[in-house]
Order: structure tokens, then C-alpha cells, then sequence
């Protein structure tokens, strides 16, 4: 019967230790190098029946060649993705660019990690990507593949390199205006790991209705802005919702200890604030100084930096931004000053915390040996001790 089966053109397929067996009488099908992971073993007409006796328990079906290569093709569609390229850290970074329409758009860049174990080239699937990409190239600065082929449901991305490798993106997303706030709905592959920088104009804040999404923020960025972070690992959308939020200022209180030296023509002063909010964090913090003070150096914990400008005629402002918010803060300003000894009167030079509750302050000074202080005018301090040194 066998040799009547082989003459007809049918195939004998038996699995066996992950081996596929034809039976010789039919040409061996074309190589897919998308096929599933098995072998296949031509044998003669002797070799089947040693073949067939390996098999302890199954079931053998006959097969044309055609429909025994179609089953290849499915397998090979459905099969695990063990040599399969895969994303596992994805990084997202992007700002709010409002247009002159009305509109808004989220312009960033993207870094993705592709895993590809296989030793050959292989296509992975992206899911339901719909950024706008406008440039896609790997960390080698050759020009990646994405593409769409005819037919499918799902964009799929070209990966050639074994191994680790990094593709880089510039895309945007459109969002939709709706009252007070502007929403969008991004479609991204699934990873393990990913993240969202997100840069927004301090008067918009992040919204995220999806309770896996964490937010963290805001952290200082540019004059104006504010960033936020947003981890969505193993999530394929993320919905962003960005609210109009009132300029709502943080009540702080500040209690000053002032250390200040005079010498003969130049002093120098320590302004050590204790500041503390109630319920809202800060990230920045404005300070107006004396006109003859000039500040040298600013201490905080989390600094992210400082400057000193002037918005005030009769003062000089010192503008303070910190990392990340906080509700309390040690900081120290130091800064040196004139000292005219002699008929022309010396004024204590002083620094404030703008818009804040002044809790108590306390002033020490040091005189120079050979000085003295002649009409002393404490205004509001009052006298605790004074001593020699």
C-alpha cells in the first residue's frame, strides 16, 4: 500500500521528538525562514518503517503537500515568539505644542530597546501604533523599516540585528480640544518597561484616567514649564488628559536667622531661612534683597539652579528652583555688601521670601575690632546680649 500511497503524491506526516517526517515521493517544500521549529527528513521506502516504529502514542494523518506547507504557514504565524524580535524598554519624551488653530499637538522623540534572539532577519509586529512618526533610525544611523503590508490589521518594524539595538523616533500626536482641557489617546507596542517625559506650560496638569499609569511631578524644567513623568509598563494605550489648573500658589512661612560681619569697607552676610507649605509642594522660590546686597552663593537641598534679575525698583530679586517639589526647605543665601564707616549712616541690608508668613527673625552682628556703633536704631529687633570677643 505504501508504494501505491507514495505514487498518488500523498504525504505521511508523523511528530515525533520535534522531528516532522514526509515520506519520499513529493519534493521537499521551499525553505521559510519564518517556518516553525522542526526539520524536514526525506526518507526512502525502507526508512519509514523505522521511523514510524519511534512513535509510541498519536495520531497519523494523510496530507497533499499543499495542505501540509499551508499548516507550516499557520504554525509558523502562531507560534511562540521565543526567536522573535521583541520591545523591552521603551522611553517617550515630548512637549505640548500648542498651534494657531486652536490645536495642540505632543512633539517628542522615543527610544526603543529591540531584542531580536534570532540569527535572522524578522519583522516584529507593533500592535496598534498610531504616532505620527517622522523619522525612525537605529542607534547606527541606518534608516529603519516600518511598514504596513497589504492587507494586514498592524504596522510591523523591520529588525535585522541579532541581538540588542536601539531605534530612535521623532513623532507627534494630535489631541483633541475639549473644554478646559485637551485630551489624547496614544497607541504605542507593548513593553515590559516604558515611560513618558512630558514637558507642559505650568498651567496645564496631566490627567490620567487609567488607575495602572503612575504620574510623578512636577519636577522644574524651562521658565514657564513644568515636567512630568508617567510610567504605563506592559500597556499598549495611554490615555493623557491635559487640564487648565488656577495659579495656585503655595502659603509659605519662613522663619531667618541673619549672621552679618562688618569690616571696614565691606561686609559679608549668612540668611538662613527655615521655609515651610502646608499643603502644596514648591519648586521655586523668590527672594527680594537689599539693592547693596550682592548674593554670592545659594544652599538648598535638590537645587536646580538660581539667578538674580530685578522686577522691583528698590530691590534685587533672587529667583530659587528646586529638582523636585517639596513642603519644607533649609536655604542659605550669602552675599557681601558696602560698609561706609564714618558720617554716613549704614543700613542692616536685608532678604525676604516674597509672598510669604514671617515667623520670627533673629540679626547678629560682628564689629570689626577698632569700630564702634553710634546711634543704634534696632527698629523692630529688640536687644538680646551684646559681648566682646
Amino acid at each position: 500500500m505504501l508504494k501505491a500511497f507514495c505514487r498518488i503524491g500523498l504525504a505521511l506526516t508523523v511528530v515525533f521528538g520535534g522531528v516532522w517526517v514526509a515520506a519520499q515521493g513529493q519534493p521537499p517544500a521551499p525553505k521559510d525562514r519564518d517556518a516553525a521549529p522542526f526539520r524536514r527528513v526525506p526518507l526512502s521506502e525502507s526508512q519509514v518503517a523505522a521511523a514510524l516504529a519511534k512513535v509510541d502514542d498519536g495520531t497519523l494523518v494523510r496530507l497533499s503537500p499543499s495542505d501540509f506547507d499551508r499548516l507550516v504557514r499557520e504554525a509558523a504565524a502562531h507560534r511562540p515568539a521565543g526567536d522573535q524580535p521583541v520591545i523591552v524598554e521603551a522611553r517617550y519624551r515630548a512637549k505640548c505644542a500648542p498651534e494657531g488653530d486652536g490645536e495642540a499637538n505632543l512633539i517628542g522623540t522615543a527610544e526603543w530597546r529591540v531584542r531580536h534572539p534570532g540569527s535572522t532577519p524578522a519583522s516584529l509586529a507593533l500592535g496598534d501604533f498610531q504616532l505620527a512618526v517622522r523619522q525612525a533610525k537605529w542607534s547606527d544611523g541606518t534608516d529603519a523599516i516600518l511598514y504596513k503590508a497589504s492587507g494586514a490589521t498592524e504596522p510591523r518594524l523591520h529588525a535585522s540585528a541579532h541581538g540588542d539595538s536601539s531605534l530612535n523616533l521623532d513623532w507627534s500626536a494630535r489631541g483633541l480640544m475639549e473644554p478646559g482641557e485637551i485630551r489624547f489617546d496614544i497607541r504605542v507596542p507593548e513593553a515590559p518597561v516604558m515611560s513618558l517625559d512630558l514637558e507642559l506650560p505650568s498651567h496645564l496638569s496631566p490627567i490620567l484616567p487609567q488607575a495602572e499609569a503612575v504620574l510623578t511631578g512636577p519636577f522644574a524644567a524651562d521658565k514657564g514649564s513644568n515636567t512630568w513623568r508617567i510610567a504605563f509598563g506592559g500597556m499598549g494605550r495611554l490615555e493623557l488628559v491635559l487640564r487648565r489648573v488656577a495659579d495656585e500658589r503655595p502659603t509659605l512661612f519662613a522663619r531667618l536667622a541673619t549672621q552679618q560681619r562688618l569690616s571696614e569697607g565691606e561686609g559679608g552676610g549668612r540668611f538662613e531661612f527655615q521655609i515651610e507649605s502646608a499643603k502644596v509642594g514648591f519648586t521655586e522660590l523668590t527672594f527680594d534683597c537689599d539693592p547693596a546686597l550682592t548674593p554670592g552663593s545659594v544652599t538648598v537641598n535638590n537645587l536646580l539652579d538660581w539667578q538674580v534679575g530685578g522686577d522691583r525698583p528698590a530691590s534685587r530679586q533672587l529667583v530659587v528652583r528646586l529638582r523636585e517639589p517639596t513642603r519644607s526647605a533649609t536655604l542659605v543665601v550669602t552675599g557681601t555688601f558696602p560698609v561706609p564707616w564714618g558720617t554716613t549712616r549704614w543700613t542692616s541690608p536685608i532678604v525676604s521670601l516674597r509672598d510669604a508668613v514671617r515667623l520670627g527673625e533673629r540679626l547678629q552682628l560682628s564689629i570689626a575690632p577698632g569700630q564702634e556703633v553710634r546711634d543704634w536704631r534696632p527698629g523692630g529687633f529688640r536687644l538680646a546680649r551684646s559681648e566682646r570677643s
